[in-house]
Protein backbone atom coordinates (compact mmCIF):
# COMPACT_ATOMS: atom_id res chain seq x y z
CA UNK A 1 0.00 0.00 0.00
CA UNK A 2 2.79 1.85 0.83
CA UNK A 3 4.32 1.63 -2.86
CA UNK A 4 1.23 2.42 -3.86
CA UNK A 5 0.72 5.89 -2.46
CA UNK A 6 4.60 6.61 -3.67
CA UNK A 7 3.32 5.34 -7.20
CA UNK A 8 0.50 7.72 -6.95
CA UNK A 9 2.83 11.25 -5.77
CA UNK A 10 5.70 10.48 -8.51
CA UNK A 11 2.39 10.35 -11.08
CA UNK A 12 1.51 13.59 -9.71
CA UNK A 13 4.42 15.31 -9.31
CA UNK A 14 5.65 14.17 -13.33
CA UNK A 15 2.29 15.64 -14.17
CA UNK A 16 3.05 18.81 -13.03
CA UNK A 17 6.00 19.82 -13.81
CA UNK A 18 4.82 19.08 -17.51
CA UNK A 19 2.61 22.02 -17.34
CA UNK A 20 4.69 24.72 -15.83
CA UNK A 21 5.11 25.78 -19.56
CA UNK A 22 1.64 26.66 -20.40
CA UNK A 23 0.60 30.01 -20.81
CA UNK A 24 -0.83 31.13 -17.51
CA UNK A 25 -4.37 32.21 -17.08
CA UNK A 26 -4.92 35.71 -16.36
CA UNK A 27 -3.77 36.20 -13.00
CA UNK A 28 -6.93 37.23 -10.41
CA UNK A 29 -8.30 40.50 -10.50
CA UNK A 30 -9.04 42.20 -7.26
CA UNK A 31 -12.66 41.58 -7.03
CA UNK A 32 -13.21 38.27 -8.37
CA UNK A 33 -12.05 34.58 -7.68
CA UNK A 34 -11.09 32.39 -9.92
CA UNK A 35 -12.57 29.09 -9.58
CA UNK A 36 -11.74 25.68 -11.75
CA UNK A 37 -13.68 22.98 -12.63
CA UNK A 38 -13.17 19.75 -14.42
CA UNK A 39 -15.41 20.24 -17.94
CA UNK A 40 -17.75 22.83 -19.22
CA UNK A 41 -21.34 22.99 -18.38
CA UNK A 42 -23.82 21.20 -20.97
CA UNK A 43 -26.94 23.18 -20.06
CA UNK A 44 -28.13 24.83 -17.07
CA UNK A 45 -32.19 24.42 -18.09
CA UNK A 46 -33.49 22.18 -15.34
CA UNK A 47 -36.29 20.91 -17.12
CA UNK A 48 -34.04 19.65 -20.16
CA UNK A 49 -30.64 19.62 -20.14
CA UNK A 50 -28.73 20.41 -17.23
CA UNK A 51 -26.33 18.13 -16.04
CA UNK A 52 -24.24 18.01 -13.16
CA UNK A 53 -21.20 20.46 -13.91
CA UNK A 54 -24.17 23.34 -13.72
CA UNK A 55 -24.08 22.00 -9.89
CA UNK A 56 -21.34 24.58 -8.35
CA UNK A 57 -22.17 27.51 -10.28
CA UNK A 58 -25.55 27.45 -10.13
CA UNK A 59 -26.45 26.39 -6.89
CA UNK A 60 -25.43 29.62 -5.87
CA UNK A 61 -28.23 31.33 -8.68
CA UNK A 62 -31.41 29.90 -7.88
CA UNK A 63 -33.01 28.61 -4.50
CA UNK A 64 -35.97 26.34 -3.33
CA UNK A 65 -38.28 26.51 -0.97
CA UNK A 66 -35.97 24.12 1.68
CA UNK A 67 -32.39 23.09 1.42
CA UNK A 68 -30.02 21.20 3.24
CA UNK A 69 -27.98 22.20 6.68
CA UNK A 70 -24.36 20.29 6.90
CA UNK A 71 -25.86 18.12 9.31
CA UNK A 72 -28.49 16.63 6.42
CA UNK A 73 -31.78 18.23 7.90
CA UNK A 74 -33.55 19.95 5.90
CA UNK A 75 -34.11 23.58 6.91
CA UNK A 76 -36.05 26.29 4.98
CA UNK A 77 -34.56 28.44 2.38
CA UNK A 78 -37.13 30.51 0.31
CA UNK A 79 -40.05 29.12 2.62
CA UNK A 80 -40.01 30.67 6.24
CA UNK A 81 -41.68 28.04 7.21
CA UNK A 82 -44.17 24.71 6.93
CA UNK A 83 -46.84 22.71 8.17
CA UNK A 84 -47.60 19.31 7.47
CA UNK A 85 -51.65 18.41 7.59
CA UNK A 86 -54.17 15.76 6.67
CA UNK A 87 -51.87 12.87 8.45
CA UNK A 88 -48.66 13.92 5.92
CA UNK A 89 -50.76 14.48 2.73
CA UNK A 90 -50.71 18.12 2.66
CA UNK A 91 -47.98 20.53 2.76
CA UNK A 92 -48.55 24.23 3.69
CA UNK A 93 -45.28 26.61 3.28
CA UNK A 94 -45.53 30.35 4.22
CA UNK A 95 -42.67 32.26 1.71
CA UNK A 96 -40.42 34.87 2.96
CA UNK A 97 -41.86 38.07 2.59
CA UNK A 98 -39.56 40.90 0.49
CA UNK A 99 -37.38 38.16 -1.58
CA UNK A 100 -36.50 39.52 -4.91
CA UNK A 101 -35.91 37.77 -8.68
CA UNK A 102 -32.84 38.87 -10.39
CA UNK A 103 -35.40 41.07 -12.33
CA UNK A 104 -36.34 43.02 -9.22
CA UNK A 105 -39.75 41.35 -9.19
CA UNK A 106 -40.86 39.88 -5.85
CA UNK A 107 -41.57 36.39 -4.93
CA UNK A 108 -44.65 35.52 -4.80
CA UNK A 109 -46.90 32.36 -4.74
CA UNK A 110 -47.21 32.25 -8.48
CA UNK A 111 -43.97 31.55 -9.09
CA UNK A 112 -43.70 29.14 -7.01
CA UNK A 113 -46.69 27.34 -8.85
CA UNK A 114 -45.17 28.35 -12.40
CA UNK A 115 -42.06 26.60 -11.38
CA UNK A 116 -43.44 23.37 -10.56
CA UNK A 117 -45.65 23.19 -13.34
CA UNK A 118 -42.58 23.81 -15.55
CA UNK A 119 -40.58 21.45 -13.73
CA UNK A 120 -43.45 19.06 -14.15
CA UNK A 121 -44.50 19.51 -17.67
CA UNK A 122 -45.32 16.53 -19.93
CA UNK A 123 -41.63 15.61 -21.89
CA UNK A 124 -39.20 17.08 -19.29
CA UNK A 125 -36.17 15.44 -18.45
CA UNK A 126 -36.15 17.07 -15.12
CA UNK A 127 -34.25 14.09 -12.76
CA UNK A 128 -36.34 14.13 -10.10
CA UNK A 129 -39.72 14.55 -11.88
CA UNK A 130 -40.43 10.81 -11.58
CA UNK A 131 -40.20 11.00 -8.03
CA UNK A 132 -43.61 13.35 -7.92
CA UNK A 133 -45.13 12.19 -11.00
CA UNK A 134 -46.33 8.94 -9.10
CA UNK A 135 -44.06 6.50 -10.94
CA UNK A 136 -42.79 5.51 -7.88
CA UNK A 137 -46.10 5.35 -6.26
CA UNK A 138 -45.74 8.78 -4.62
CA UNK A 139 -47.79 11.46 -6.47
CA UNK A 140 -47.99 15.46 -5.61
CA UNK A 141 -51.62 15.60 -7.04
CA UNK A 142 -51.77 19.17 -6.97
CA UNK A 143 -50.10 22.72 -6.10
CA UNK A 144 -52.46 25.67 -4.97
CA UNK A 145 -51.47 29.40 -4.01
CA UNK A 146 -54.45 30.64 -2.03
CA UNK A 147 -52.76 33.71 -1.32
CA UNK A 148 -49.57 35.55 -2.07
CA UNK A 149 -47.03 34.48 0.42
CA UNK A 150 -48.70 30.69 0.95
CA UNK A 151 -48.61 27.72 -1.19
CA UNK A 152 -49.80 24.44 -0.53
CA UNK A 153 -48.85 21.36 -2.17
CA UNK A 154 -51.42 17.89 -1.80
CA UNK A 155 -50.05 14.38 -2.21
CA UNK A 156 -51.22 11.23 -2.48
CA UNK A 157 -49.93 9.20 0.33
CA UNK A 158 -47.35 10.12 3.35
CA UNK A 159 -43.73 10.37 2.31
CA UNK A 160 -41.60 11.44 5.06
CA UNK A 161 -38.65 11.84 2.02
CA UNK A 162 -40.85 14.66 0.29
CA UNK A 163 -39.14 17.51 1.60
CA UNK A 164 -35.44 16.31 1.94
CA UNK A 165 -36.27 15.14 -2.40
CA UNK A 166 -37.02 18.55 -3.19
CA UNK A 167 -33.95 19.77 -1.31
CA UNK A 168 -31.47 17.40 -3.38
CA UNK A 169 -28.72 19.02 -5.65
CA UNK A 170 -29.24 16.62 -8.01
CA UNK A 171 -33.02 17.78 -8.26
CA UNK A 172 -31.23 21.27 -8.78
CA UNK A 173 -32.97 22.31 -5.61
CA UNK A 174 -36.13 21.96 -7.12
CA UNK A 175 -35.48 25.53 -8.04
CA UNK A 176 -38.06 28.75 -8.10
CA UNK A 177 -37.41 30.58 -10.92
CA UNK A 178 -38.96 33.66 -12.74
CA UNK A 179 -41.29 33.30 -15.82
CA UNK A 180 -38.89 35.48 -17.63
CA UNK A 181 -36.19 32.60 -17.71
CA UNK A 182 -37.85 31.80 -20.58
CA UNK A 183 -38.27 33.72 -24.12
CA UNK A 184 -41.65 34.07 -25.25
CA UNK A 185 -41.51 30.90 -27.46
CA UNK A 186 -40.48 28.87 -24.48
CA UNK A 187 -37.60 27.97 -25.45
CA UNK A 188 -34.71 28.55 -22.34
CA UNK A 189 -33.46 32.25 -21.95
CA UNK A 190 -31.37 32.46 -18.24
CA UNK A 191 -31.59 31.33 -15.19
CA UNK A 192 -33.75 34.40 -13.40
CA UNK A 193 -33.57 32.90 -9.60
CA UNK A 194 -33.53 34.84 -6.29
CA UNK A 195 -29.92 33.75 -5.06
CA UNK A 196 -26.85 35.17 -4.27
CA UNK A 197 -25.27 35.69 -7.70
CA UNK A 198 -26.67 36.11 -11.11
CA UNK A 199 -25.66 34.10 -14.28
CA UNK A 200 -22.91 36.23 -15.98
CA UNK A 201 -20.87 35.53 -19.09
CA UNK A 202 -20.27 32.38 -20.58
CA UNK A 203 -17.64 31.44 -22.74
CA UNK A 204 -18.67 28.01 -24.17
CA UNK A 205 -15.48 25.80 -23.58
CA UNK A 206 -13.36 28.57 -21.65
CA UNK A 207 -15.35 30.08 -18.82
CA UNK A 208 -19.16 30.37 -17.02
CA UNK A 209 -19.33 33.72 -14.71
CA UNK A 210 -21.70 34.45 -11.85
CA UNK A 211 -21.68 37.79 -10.86
CA UNK A 212 -23.16 39.90 -7.19
CA UNK A 213 -26.65 40.05 -6.85
CA UNK A 214 -27.15 43.56 -5.64
CA UNK A 215 -31.03 43.51 -4.36
CA UNK A 216 -30.17 39.79 -2.64
CA UNK A 217 -32.06 39.11 0.67
CA UNK A 218 -30.53 36.96 2.63
CA UNK A 219 -32.11 34.65 5.50
CA UNK A 220 -31.16 35.92 9.33
CA UNK A 221 -30.34 32.31 10.99
CA UNK A 222 -27.08 31.20 11.16
CA UNK A 223 -25.29 29.87 7.55
CA UNK A 224 -25.40 25.96 6.98
CA UNK A 225 -24.86 24.31 4.21
CA UNK A 226 -27.32 25.20 1.71
CA UNK A 227 -29.66 27.10 4.20
CA UNK A 228 -29.39 30.39 6.22
CA UNK A 229 -27.02 33.33 6.10
CA UNK A 230 -25.26 33.40 2.53
CA UNK A 231 -24.28 36.55 1.36
CA UNK A 232 -21.93 36.96 -2.30
CA UNK A 233 -19.27 39.21 -0.24
CA UNK A 234 -17.25 39.85 -4.06
CA UNK A 235 -18.23 40.82 -7.01
CA UNK A 236 -17.72 37.73 -9.51
CA UNK A 237 -16.72 34.41 -9.57
CA UNK A 238 -15.22 33.43 -12.69
CA UNK A 239 -15.14 29.39 -13.29
CA UNK A 240 -12.15 27.88 -15.77
CA UNK A 241 -12.50 25.00 -17.18
CA UNK A 242 -9.27 23.14 -16.35
CA UNK A 243 -9.66 19.05 -16.90
CA UNK A 244 -6.09 18.32 -16.47
CA UNK A 245 -5.47 18.04 -12.76
CA UNK A 246 -1.56 18.87 -12.54
CA UNK A 247 -2.81 22.62 -14.58
CA UNK A 248 -4.87 23.37 -11.50
CA UNK A 249 -2.21 22.68 -9.00
CA UNK A 250 0.56 24.69 -10.70
CA UNK A 251 -2.26 27.04 -11.04
CA UNK A 252 -3.03 27.26 -7.62
CA UNK A 253 0.58 27.04 -6.73
CA UNK A 254 1.02 30.05 -9.19
CA UNK A 255 -1.90 32.46 -7.36
CA UNK A 256 -3.55 32.48 -10.75
CA UNK A 257 -6.32 30.22 -10.13
CA UNK A 258 -7.72 30.88 -6.07
CA UNK A 259 -10.02 27.70 -6.05
CA UNK A 260 -10.46 24.09 -6.94
CA UNK A 261 -11.72 20.60 -5.75
CA UNK A 262 -8.76 17.67 -5.63
CA UNK A 263 -8.62 14.41 -4.36
CA UNK A 264 -5.84 12.23 -2.87
CA UNK A 265 -2.84 12.11 -4.21
CA UNK A 266 -2.93 16.29 -5.95
CA UNK A 267 -4.74 17.53 -2.53
CA UNK A 268 -2.12 15.48 -0.30
CA UNK A 269 0.89 17.49 -2.36
CA UNK A 270 -0.85 20.69 -2.28
CA UNK A 271 -1.27 20.70 1.71
CA UNK A 272 2.74 21.17 1.20
CA UNK A 273 2.13 24.54 -0.52
CA UNK A 274 2.98 27.56 1.77
CA UNK A 275 0.26 29.64 -0.72
CA UNK A 276 -2.76 27.74 0.15
CA UNK A 277 -4.57 25.57 2.64
CA UNK A 278 -6.58 22.30 2.09
CA UNK A 279 -9.84 21.95 3.75
CA UNK A 280 -11.33 18.11 3.85
CA UNK A 281 -14.65 16.57 5.31
CA UNK A 282 -16.47 13.48 4.72
CA UNK A 283 -19.40 13.58 2.15
CA UNK A 284 -22.05 11.00 1.49
CA UNK A 285 -21.00 9.81 -1.82
CA UNK A 286 -20.52 6.00 -0.89
CA UNK A 287 -17.63 3.43 -2.90
CA UNK A 288 -18.20 -0.21 -2.41
CA UNK A 289 -17.66 -3.89 -4.01
CA UNK A 290 -20.59 -5.23 -5.65
CA UNK A 291 -21.72 -8.49 -5.60
CA UNK A 292 -23.96 -9.89 -7.49
CA UNK A 293 -26.21 -12.35 -5.26
CA UNK A 294 -27.99 -14.54 -8.37
CA UNK A 295 -24.57 -15.46 -9.55
CA UNK A 296 -23.55 -19.43 -9.14
CA UNK A 297 -20.16 -18.84 -7.25
CA UNK A 298 -21.63 -15.57 -5.43
CA UNK A 299 -25.57 -17.10 -4.67
CA UNK A 300 -24.58 -18.60 -1.07
CA UNK A 301 -24.47 -15.59 1.28
CA UNK A 302 -21.67 -17.15 3.11
CA UNK A 303 -19.41 -16.70 0.31
CA UNK A 304 -20.14 -13.68 0.50
CA UNK A 305 -20.00 -12.97 3.68
CA UNK A 306 -16.36 -14.63 3.89
CA UNK A 307 -15.27 -12.19 0.83
CA UNK A 308 -16.65 -9.26 3.15
CA UNK A 309 -14.57 -10.18 5.66
CA UNK A 310 -11.09 -10.68 3.68
CA UNK A 311 -11.63 -6.66 3.37
CA UNK A 312 -9.82 -4.27 5.22
CA UNK A 313 -11.65 -0.90 4.92
CA UNK A 314 -9.83 1.33 6.77
CA UNK A 315 -7.04 0.23 4.64
CA UNK A 316 -8.28 0.39 1.75
CA UNK A 317 -9.94 4.34 2.28
CA UNK A 318 -6.37 5.30 4.09
CA UNK A 319 -4.54 4.35 0.78
CA UNK A 320 -7.19 6.03 -2.03
CA UNK A 321 -7.77 8.90 0.71
CA UNK A 322 -4.18 9.72 1.60
CA UNK A 323 -4.69 9.32 5.33
CA UNK A 324 -8.46 11.71 5.04
CA UNK A 325 -10.87 8.66 4.62
CA UNK A 326 -12.05 5.88 6.95
CA UNK A 327 -13.33 2.55 6.01
CA UNK A 328 -16.79 1.72 7.28
CA UNK A 329 -19.18 -1.32 6.36
CA UNK A 330 -22.42 0.90 6.23
CA UNK A 331 -24.20 3.04 3.64
CA UNK A 332 -24.97 5.64 6.24
CA UNK A 333 -22.69 8.39 6.41
CA UNK A 334 -21.46 9.34 9.99
CA UNK A 335 -22.70 12.87 9.22
CA UNK A 336 -26.41 11.52 9.63
CA UNK A 337 -28.08 11.43 12.36
CA UNK A 338 -29.20 8.07 11.61
CA UNK A 339 -25.56 6.97 12.04
CA UNK A 340 -26.07 5.50 15.08
CA UNK A 341 -22.88 2.99 16.85
CA UNK A 342 -24.52 0.08 15.55
CA UNK A 343 -23.51 1.58 11.76
CA UNK A 344 -19.92 1.83 13.32
CA UNK A 345 -19.85 -1.76 13.89
CA UNK A 346 -18.57 -4.51 11.15
CA UNK A 347 -15.58 -2.98 9.60
CA UNK A 348 -12.86 -4.90 10.61
CA UNK A 349 -11.14 -7.82 8.63
CA UNK A 350 -10.81 -11.44 10.17
CA UNK A 351 -9.06 -13.34 7.35
CA UNK A 352 -9.68 -16.99 9.39
CA UNK A 353 -13.30 -16.34 9.99
CA UNK A 354 -13.43 -15.26 6.03
CA UNK A 355 -11.86 -18.49 5.14
CA UNK A 356 -13.89 -20.35 7.30
CA UNK A 357 -16.95 -18.90 5.61
CA UNK A 358 -15.92 -19.04 2.33
CA UNK A 359 -15.23 -23.27 2.75
CA UNK A 360 -19.04 -23.65 4.57
CA UNK A 361 -20.12 -21.84 1.31
CA UNK A 362 -18.73 -24.20 -0.91
CA UNK A 363 -16.34 -21.80 -2.79
CA UNK A 364 -13.75 -23.72 -4.36
CA UNK A 365 -11.27 -21.56 -5.83
CA UNK A 366 -13.11 -20.64 -8.84
CA UNK A 367 -12.10 -17.44 -10.85
CA UNK A 368 -14.29 -14.43 -9.88
CA UNK A 369 -14.24 -11.33 -12.29
CA UNK A 370 -14.54 -7.81 -10.28
CA UNK A 371 -14.98 -4.98 -13.26
CA UNK A 372 -13.99 -1.72 -13.10
CA UNK A 373 -12.67 1.26 -14.75
CA UNK A 374 -10.02 4.08 -14.98
CA UNK A 375 -12.44 6.89 -15.76
CA UNK A 376 -12.33 7.13 -11.72
CA UNK A 377 -9.16 6.31 -10.03
CA UNK A 378 -10.93 5.94 -6.78
CA UNK A 379 -12.89 2.61 -8.41
CA UNK A 380 -9.74 1.18 -9.92
CA UNK A 381 -7.33 1.74 -7.02
CA UNK A 382 -9.94 0.16 -4.29
CA UNK A 383 -10.17 -3.05 -6.86
CA UNK A 384 -6.60 -3.57 -7.43
CA UNK A 385 -6.32 -3.46 -3.34
CA UNK A 386 -9.42 -5.74 -3.05
CA UNK A 387 -8.05 -8.21 -4.99
CA UNK A 388 -4.83 -8.50 -3.43
CA UNK A 389 -6.97 -8.73 0.14
CA UNK A 390 -9.23 -11.57 -1.47
CA UNK A 391 -6.04 -13.34 -2.95
CA UNK A 392 -4.56 -14.07 0.86
CA UNK A 393 -7.99 -15.78 1.64
CA UNK A 394 -7.88 -18.08 -1.32
CA UNK A 395 -10.37 -16.00 -3.61
CA UNK A 396 -9.05 -15.59 -7.24
CA UNK A 397 -10.16 -12.71 -8.74
CA UNK A 398 -9.87 -11.56 -12.31
CA UNK A 399 -9.67 -7.77 -12.34
CA UNK A 400 -11.55 -6.81 -15.86
CA UNK A 401 -10.68 -3.06 -16.79
CA UNK A 402 -13.44 -1.66 -19.36
CA UNK A 403 -14.90 1.90 -20.09
CA UNK A 404 -16.76 3.69 -17.79
CA UNK A 405 -19.43 3.74 -20.38
CA UNK A 406 -19.76 0.06 -20.27
CA UNK A 407 -19.42 -0.81 -16.56
CA UNK A 408 -22.34 1.63 -15.90
CA UNK A 409 -24.39 -0.06 -18.62
CA UNK A 410 -23.67 -3.43 -17.37
CA UNK A 411 -24.73 -2.23 -13.77
CA UNK A 412 -28.05 -0.66 -14.72
CA UNK A 413 -28.69 -4.23 -16.07
CA UNK A 414 -27.41 -6.33 -13.26
CA UNK A 415 -25.01 -8.24 -16.00
CA UNK A 416 -22.20 -8.53 -13.57
CA UNK A 417 -20.06 -11.11 -11.40
CA UNK A 418 -18.69 -8.50 -9.30
CA UNK A 419 -17.97 -4.65 -9.56
CA UNK A 420 -15.80 -2.15 -7.94
CA UNK A 421 -18.51 0.80 -8.02
CA UNK A 422 -18.72 4.39 -6.45
CA UNK A 423 -22.52 5.99 -5.62
CA UNK A 424 -23.01 9.94 -5.89
CA UNK A 425 -24.19 11.21 -3.21
CA UNK A 426 -27.55 11.48 -1.41
CA UNK A 427 -28.65 13.58 1.17
CA UNK A 428 -32.12 12.57 2.68
CA UNK A 429 -31.93 10.03 5.60
CA UNK A 430 -33.04 6.36 3.69
CA UNK A 431 -32.22 7.79 -0.02
CA UNK A 432 -28.38 6.21 0.84
CA UNK A 433 -30.28 3.09 1.14
CA UNK A 434 -32.72 3.72 -1.78
CA UNK A 435 -30.05 3.83 -4.44
CA UNK A 436 -29.41 0.32 -3.67
CA UNK A 437 -32.48 -1.57 -2.43
CA UNK A 438 -35.55 -2.04 -5.17
CA UNK A 439 -36.61 -4.48 -8.20
CA UNK A 440 -35.01 -2.27 -10.85
CA UNK A 441 -32.43 -3.97 -12.58
CA UNK A 442 -29.93 -1.28 -11.16
CA UNK A 443 -30.70 -2.05 -7.90
CA UNK A 444 -28.38 -4.24 -6.29
CA UNK A 445 -31.02 -5.61 -3.31
CA UNK A 446 -33.57 -6.99 -4.40
CA UNK A 447 -35.28 -8.59 -1.42
CA UNK A 448 -38.76 -7.86 -1.08
CA UNK A 449 -38.88 -8.03 2.47
CA UNK A 450 -36.28 -5.18 2.65
CA UNK A 451 -37.71 -3.20 0.08
CA UNK A 452 -40.97 -3.01 2.40
CA UNK A 453 -38.97 -2.37 5.18
CA UNK A 454 -37.74 0.58 3.39
CA UNK A 455 -41.35 1.66 2.28
CA UNK A 456 -42.05 1.50 5.85
CA UNK A 457 -39.48 3.42 6.96
CA UNK A 458 -39.45 6.20 3.82
CA UNK A 459 -43.59 6.96 4.32
CA UNK A 460 -43.00 8.05 7.97
CA UNK A 461 -41.42 11.14 9.38
CA UNK A 462 -41.13 10.20 12.87
CA UNK A 463 -37.26 10.29 13.77
CA UNK A 464 -37.56 6.45 15.95
CA UNK A 465 -39.51 5.05 12.99
CA UNK A 466 -36.62 6.13 10.35
CA UNK A 467 -33.97 5.02 12.56
CA UNK A 468 -35.42 1.44 13.00
CA UNK A 469 -35.48 1.15 9.83
CA UNK A 470 -32.12 2.47 8.85
CA UNK A 471 -30.59 -0.47 12.15
CA UNK A 472 -32.54 -3.50 10.30
CA UNK A 473 -31.83 -2.22 7.00
CA UNK A 474 -27.64 -2.80 8.10
CA UNK A 475 -28.28 -5.40 9.84
CA UNK A 476 -29.70 -6.84 7.07
CA UNK A 477 -27.02 -5.54 4.46
CA UNK A 478 -24.15 -7.79 7.11
CA UNK A 479 -26.17 -10.56 7.04
CA UNK A 480 -27.19 -11.05 3.37
CA UNK A 481 -23.93 -9.05 2.13
CA UNK A 482 -25.46 -7.79 -1.60
CA UNK A 483 -22.49 -4.98 -1.52
CA UNK A 484 -19.67 -4.32 0.71
CA UNK A 485 -19.22 -0.79 2.05
CA UNK A 486 -15.72 0.35 2.01
CA UNK A 487 -16.05 3.98 2.43
CA UNK A 488 -17.19 7.56 2.13
CA UNK A 489 -15.65 10.15 -0.41
CA UNK A 490 -13.67 12.58 1.76
CA UNK A 491 -14.26 16.26 -0.29
CA UNK A 492 -11.11 18.33 -0.52
CA UNK A 493 -10.99 22.25 -1.34
CA UNK A 494 -7.83 23.76 -1.86
CA UNK A 495 -8.01 27.08 -1.75
CA UNK A 496 -5.54 30.16 -1.91
CA UNK A 497 -4.65 32.25 1.21
CA UNK A 498 -5.48 35.18 0.01
CA UNK A 499 -9.51 34.15 0.47
CA UNK A 500 -11.42 33.98 3.65
CA UNK A 501 -14.40 31.97 4.76
CA UNK A 502 -13.50 28.85 2.35
CA UNK A 503 -15.27 25.57 3.54
CA UNK A 504 -15.06 21.88 2.34
CA UNK A 505 -18.72 20.93 3.20
CA UNK A 506 -20.58 17.31 3.45
CA UNK A 507 -22.78 18.32 1.06
CA UNK A 508 -19.63 18.17 -1.39
CA UNK A 509 -19.13 20.84 -4.34
CA UNK A 510 -17.93 24.86 -3.40
CA UNK A 511 -19.85 27.61 -2.12
CA UNK A 512 -18.53 31.06 -3.00
CA UNK A 513 -20.98 32.77 -0.65
CA UNK A 514 -19.26 34.14 2.50
CA UNK A 515 -16.26 33.69 1.19
CA UNK A 516 -13.90 37.18 0.80
CA UNK A 517 -10.83 38.40 -1.04
CA UNK A 518 -8.31 39.35 1.93
CA UNK A 519 -7.33 43.30 1.60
Amino acid sequence: MATTRTRYLAVAVQAAASVWALAAVAAPPADTIIVAMTEDLRGVDPQRERDAMANDPYRQVVEGLVGFRTDLEVAPVLAESWEVRDDGRTYVFRLRDGVKFHNGAPLTSAEVKWSWDYLMAEGSRWRCRSNFSGQTGFKVESVETPDRLTVVFRVNQPNGSFLATMARVDCALTPILHPSSLNADGSWREAVGTGPFMPGERKVGQSVEIVRFPGYVPQTTAWSGMTGRREALVEKVRYLIVPDPATRKAGLVSGDIDVAALTGDAASDMRKQPNVEVFASETTSWYSLLLNDRDPVLKDKRVRQGIAAAIDRDAIADVVSFGQGKGTASVMPTISRYHSPLHATGAKPDKDKARQLLKAGGYGGQPITMTTNKRWPLMYDQAVLAQGMLEEVGVKINLEVVEWGLQLANYNKGAYQMQSFGYSARYEPLGHWERIIGPEQRKIWKNPEVIQILKKAEASSDPAVIQAGADELFRRFVDEVPGIALYHVVNEVVASKRLQGIQSSPLGGLYMWNVSIRK
